[in-house]
């Protein structure tokens, strides 16, 4: 006589148990909503670099005071070596519900250029200057030094646009020749405040978009 077996598998359960611990092990608290622990998860990975070996440009705009050349040469050796870049992260990487816009956007990070790591959270001492930069698998594209605050300027994809076009080819909005008015940084902050995306002419006729 055959045997019959009467078998449940429930493949999300196990994988949003599989996140669960994954979040757990990282020192979050998961919520309780299936949902959230995706998001927040997911949201997560977003904001960490993967540590893996990369060649750094930097942008012909790219400039930095001495003061900060020993917490670059810091970043950069990172980089080329593929050292966990976590400790040069924002203080809210240790929020799983916090949104970087400008990494939302436009995939572009700021790091710390301390060069010391603090006891209390084992990030590096924090840095008024930031370093703006974009990676992919092959390279770390150095935009330039700005100030702590300067989420919404358009300069940023300025300098990517005249350095690394096909970086950010998937942005360009090539059937759009125009936006008028063009938007501010002030417009820019407004509206993703409000939750809307923005259109940015960077220069005549070159669109680009989140």
């Amino acid at each position: 006589m055959p045997y019959s077996y009467d078998v449940k598998i429930d493949f999300y359960n196990d994988w949003i148990q599989h996140l669960k611990r994954s979040l757990i092990s990282l020192g979050y608290e998961p919520p309780e909503s299936p949902k959230e622990i995706s998001f927040q998860y997911f949201n997560f990975l977003r904001r960490i670099v993967p540590p893996i070996p990369r060649k750094v440009l930097l942008s012909r705009e790219f400039t930095f005071r001495n003061d900060m050349r020993e917490g670059l040469e810091l970043i950069i050796e990172k980089v080329e070596k593929g050292i966990d870049l976590g400790p040069h992260l924002s203080s809210n990487i240790f929020d799983v519900e916090y949104n970087d816009d400008l990494l939302n956007d436009w995939g572009i990070y700021h790091l710390h250029l301390g060069t010391k790591i603090r006891k209390k959270d084992g990030l590096i001492e924090r840095t008024g200057p930031l370093l703006f930069v974009r990676f992919d698998n092959q390279f770390a594209y150095f935009i330039n030094i700005m100030n702590h605050g300067s989420w919404t300027n358009q300069d940023m994809v300025r300098i990517i646009h005249k350095n690394w076009p096909s970086s950010i080819k998937s942005f360009r909005l090539k059937e759009i020749s125009g936006v008028h008015p063009r938007l501010t940084n002030k417009d820019i902050y407004k509206l993703r405040r409000g939750g809307a995306n923005s259109v940015i002419e960077i220069e005549d006729g070159v669109v680009y978009a989140p």
